[in-house]
């Protein structure tokens, strides 16, 4: 396998990798700056019904284009690849995918978000046999959202204002992992199987948008 130019840390279920956490480069961090500005511009008029197929309960989403599947090529395939190594296939797909038998990765979905004060986005899932999300900006402080007024006498545990939240099975027993979200993961991305469940939190500390990419991946 290739050498990825970037390190991936995997978070582990019961045996196996459950997802991939990965820094991204400051030059595709850029890359996606550049086509999140395009594809804003271009799909305007498309925003209201970007926001139909999707749960968030936020203001603005819009399809993304990944010129020449540079991402993809760069970034997506190469996390699939170690995901199929790691797990001798997808963990909910009847066929076994290998590297020795041909097999084609392309993006369904890819589009950005940006979330206000106050918007969140519900539980859900995503369609396709992967998918990601990634955090460009992250206009607030950790401490600032978990020290809100009416957080008072709340555990520090249960204080996710601003946070992101996988949710799972475990053997027998529901488990989550909380991101405690804030500047430090701007440039994070999240690469998981598309039936992992998950949540936005609302923000509260800043009027500024939060802008977040996601996507997914059916294999052919």
């Amino acid at each position: 396998m290739k050498k990825l130019l970037v390190d991936i840390k995997s978070h582990y279920g019961d045996t196996t990798p459950l997802w991939y956490e990965i820094k991204l480069q400051k030059k595709y961090i850029n890359y996606l700056w550049e086509i999140v500005d395009e594809s804003e511009k271009e799909n305007l008029e498309k925003i209201e019904k970007q926001k139909g197929v999707l749960v968030g309960n936020i203001s603005t989403s819009f399809e993304l284009k990944d010129k020449n599947n540079f991402f993809s090529k760069a970034i997506l395939h190469n996390c699939i690849k170690k995901w199929i190594i790691e797990h001798n296939g997808h963990p909910c797909s009847n066929i076994i995918y290998s590297l020795d038998n041909p097999f084609k990765a392309e993006l369904s979905s890819f589009w950005g978000n940006y979330q206000y004060k106050g918007e969140f986005n519900p539980m859900h899932h995503h369609s396709g046999m992967y998918s990601f999300v990634i955090w460009l900006k992250i206009p607030y402080n950790r401490k600032d959202e978990s020290e809100l007024p009416w957080l008072n006498g709340v555990k520090p545990h249960d204080r996710k204002a601003g946070c992101f939240e996988f949710n799972y099975t475990s053997h027998i027993n529901k488990r989550s992992m909380v991101y405690p979200l804030d500047k430090k993961f701007e440039g994070t991305m999240l690469f998981f199987p598309s039936w992992l469940e998950h949540q936005v939190y609302p923000f509260y500390t800043s009027d500024e948008k939060r802008v977040s990419l996601s996507g997914n991946i059916i294999i052919k």
